[in-house]
């Protein structure tokens, strides 16, 4: 988890402000999710808040979709 408290006030609010698009949208399912501008965006956000290459965002979202699929693959045996 990502400890907030190692955050400025600036960040703070630069992760706000990019999460209140998302926050009046219609989230989607997660393949469209991770395609969304503004997803992209607030994920970029708090990587580069917490000092992490925002480089790396493809590959986390292809583990995350991986990883929902095998849950569900699972669920549906």
């Amino acid at each position: 988890m990502f400890d907030p408290n190692l955050l400025t006030n600036k960040q703070k609010e630069d992760i706000l402000e990019k999460f209140e698009p998302l926050s009046k949208r219609h989230i989607q399912n997660y393949e469209d999710e991770y395609q969304q501008k503004d997803r992209i965006a607030f994920d970029q956000e708090i990587l580069t808040a917490y000092s992490f290459k925002t480089d790396i965002l493809p590959k986390l979202y292809s583990l995350l979709t991986e990883t929902i699929r095998n849950r569900v693959e699972m669920k549906n045996r």
